[in-house]
């Protein structure tokens, strides 16, 4: 999947009024995603990794780094 270009046009202006989506966007792609990116106009932000372990460990680095209280899953695709 390296490689691959993922776009959202409504992204840059949610992410423009809401500044912290870019950083969790920022972060995961630092730690590991593939990709990371906003769905549809903004209700989920989510990100693609290789393998469910890796999903699951960069779940626990954003749990680190931002806390507890945001709704993740991992799901295969």
């Amino acid at each position: 999947m390296r490689g691959l270009n993922f776009y959202n046009s409504l992204e840059a202006p949610a992410l423009e009024k809401y500044p912290v989506l870019a950083l969790f966007q920022e972060f995961l792609r630092a730690n590991g995603a593939l990709a990371a990116l906003m769905s549809g106009s903004g209700s989920t932000t989510f990100a693609i990794a290789d393998t469910k372990a890796a999903a699951e460990s960069l779940v626990e680095k954003f749990k680190s780094k931002f806390g507890k209280s945001c709704w993740i899953a991992v799901v295969a695709i």
